[in-house]
């Protein structure tokens, strides 16, 4: 793979992974009708923490805030200020051991299938964007319930196409959290999914970081970093303006145009 395809890809890796559009679908769709064949999944993997380096940098005061509670409630310390940030860890941890199960359930099927998957993907992502925007419950469930059923819609997002920050955020917001919040817990929330599959990838593939080449991946990485940032602060703004639908008249007919291509054409 060469730098230009490296740069290409962090790109799309750097807005797909904030805009609810599916950063995955956007690089398969890339690759495929660009022939770019010698990108293996570890490359993306890295560029997904690219991206996450300018989540945690963005969010460097809530994850440091989240750290703080942590510990002090380890050492019988905590405050009452801290309630919201456990409750926070809490949803956390819980969704992130629920999304592995799931994740793991689906391995198989989503390993097998084909980029020609990818308009159900984002269809399913561009309904729940405008499902969300009117559907919403009056009183949140408790802890146990919100950490459950997001677990189970990012697990879901394995699936090519469905975004994890559409689907986590449409949750959210159905579940009856502000505009404000859902962005800083959906991005926060993928933190250890990210990381899990870096490991797992790393464990299983580690010596394709030698032929893909040192300064494509730099190159891929640091061209998603830069648009990560950029991005992350867009769609915050737009979440809380309330428009975040609007990604959903992308998608749709993006699913159509791809179906036509791939049932006609392809």
């Amino acid at each position: 793979m060469d730098s230009i395809h490296a740069i290409i890809l962090g790109i799309i890796q750097g807005m797909g992974e904030f805009l609810p559009i599916s950063s995955s679908g956007h690089l398969a769709l890339y690759k495929y009708f660009f022939s770019v064949k010698d990108a293996p999944l570890l490359f993306d993997i890295l560029l997904h923490v690219a991206t996450l380096a300018s989540l945690i940098l963005v969010f460097r005061k809530k994850i440091g805030s989240l750290i703080a509670s942590f510990f002090r409630f380890v050492f019988f310390k905590k405050k009452e200020t801290d309630k919201g940030n456990l409750n926070l860890i809490a949803i956390i941890l819980i969704a992130t051991v629920v999304t592995g199960i799931v994740g793991i359930a689906l391995k198989d099927i989503v390993k097998h299938l084909k980029v020609t998957a990818l308009p159900i993907g984002f269809l399913f992502t561009s309904l729940l964007l405008l499902v969300s925007s009117k559907m919403k419950l009056k009183q949140k469930p408790n802890i146990l319930r919100i950490a459950a059923i997001l677990g189970i819609f990012q697990g879901i997002a394995v699936f090519p196409g469905i975004s994890r920050s559409g689907t986590t955020i449409s949750i959210l917001l159905m579940l009856g959290f502000l505009q404000e919040e859902v962005g800083e817990i959906s991005f926060i929330l993928s933190i250890p999914a990210i990381l899990a599959s870096l490991l797992l990838e790393l464990i299983s593939s580690y010596k394709e970081i030698q032929n893909i080449g040192l300064v494509p991946i730099l190159l891929g990485m640091v061209s998603a970093f830069v648009v990560g940032v950029l991005f992350l602060s867009l769609l915050l703004r737009v979440i809380k303006s309330g428009k975040i639908k609007g990604f959903a008249y992308y998608l749709l007919p993006l699913s159509l145009g791809l179906s036509i291509y791939f049932y006609f054409f392809a």
